[in-house]
């Protein structure tokens, strides 16, 4: 993954992000199954990893004791910053961190990430897995939706190729001037969707248990939820 990349797309487009992304399809069902598989407590703290402007930090802020909001992009934070004193949402706290230098030392009860993780390679997906396990506490939970596979992507190459420029043609943010093979070949630098079971495990190789396997829009969009052990 390419940090400045990530940062220089997002930034772009961190004021109009949450009316961009609540107009997908599936985005807000998988935002509540998120929330349902957390399944938070009052005294909870939640780390929103890839948190943008705050749409899934805001969701959970009234049901938990704190959510750290972290995300790479400057002008992503500074308007989460805004938006959590517009809403009055005291215990929202956003703060630049990301998947592999989270900024954030203390122990949390839930980790969730939404349509970010495919930003890290497959390598550093496992590693961050690895990770998050020690900054979890017993019996915490990791929650990731995200665009992934529900079907091998290396023994359907071509049914996996065809997918990525149906949701490139439909929700890429294009330069202008800039054809579907150019916007495809841009977003190889920063794009890594995994196939859902390779995703199970990288979890069950650092010790978690996996507790839920869902699909919101097959075979591409999903949610992974896996319990510290």
């Amino acid at each position: 993954m390419s940090k400045r990349d990530i940062i220089e797309r997002f930034d772009s487009v961190a004021e109009s992000y949450d009316e961009r992304t609540s107009k997908w399809p599936g985005y807000n069902e998988l935002l509540k199954r998120i929330i349902e598989l957390a399944n938070p407590k009052e005294s909870d703290i939640v780390m929103d990893v890839g948190a943008g402007t705050g749409s899934v930090s805001f969701a959970f802020a009234p049901k938990v004791h704190k959510v750290v909001a972290l995300d790479i992009a400057e002008k992503m934070v500074e308007t989460g910053r805004k938006k959590a004193r517009e809403k009055n949402f005291q215990n929202v706290e956003f703060r630049i961190g990301d998947f592999e230098n989270p900024n954030y030392d203390e122990k949390v009860d839930i980790i969730v990430t939404n349509i970010a993780f495919h930003h890290l390679t497959h390598e550093q997906k496992r590693k961050v897995i690895r990770d998050w396990y020690s900054l979890l506490k017993p019996g915490g939970r990791v929650v990731i939706g995200d665009i992934m596979f529900f079907f091998d992507p290396v023994k359907e190459r071509e049914r996996a190729i065809e997918l990525i420029k149906f949701l490139l043609e439909r929700f890429a943010v294009k330069k202008e001037g800039e054809d579907l093979e150019s916007t495809m070949e841009r977003y190889r630098k920063t794009d890594y969707p995994i196939y859902v079971y390779t995703l199970k495990q990288y979890f069950e190789e650092a010790g978690y248990k996996v507790v839920a396997i869902e699909e919101i829009i097959p075979p591409i969009l999903g949610v992974v939820c896996a319990q510290k052990e």
